[in-house]
């Protein structure tokens, strides 16, 4: 009776041994792999509350000046982060060819798409 439980045991065991193996292996795969570039919906809640500082009535518009501070504000992807330096920024932003309005401002969603 000792030696059918024996092996049954061992064999049970080791299954699941090699199971919590594989697993491990394929859990950091998975995060190894992964893409970090990829937009989620917080960093368009960073967006939007970033914005809501420079526009706190609420209207979808900021000054053109405004911007390069916001997006240095707000780390990359969407932004550029804090490290990136005022020239740098204010290249990169003409160089995304915002639609600019007569009275000196941007619209939240052509910025947003823009970038």
């Amino acid at each position: 009776m000792a030696y059918p439980y024996f092996v049954s045991f061992f064999v049970m065991t080791s299954f699941l041994i090699l199971n919590l193996f594989v697993a491990v292996i394929m859990d950091n795969f998975d995060y190894l792999t992964r893409d970090w570039s990829i937009l989620g919906a917080h960093h368009l809640d960073e967006f939007v509350t970033s914005w809501a500082e420079y526009d706190p009535d609420g209207k979808g518009r900021i000054k053109h000046m405004d911007v390069v501070t916001l997006l240095r504000k707000i780390n990359p992807p969407l932004g550029f982060g804090k490290l990136c330096p005022p020239r740098v920024a204010c290249k990169r932003l003409v160089a995304m060819n915002m639609p600019l309005n007569d009275d000196g401002t941007v619209e939240f969603k052509p910025t947003l798409f823009a970038l």
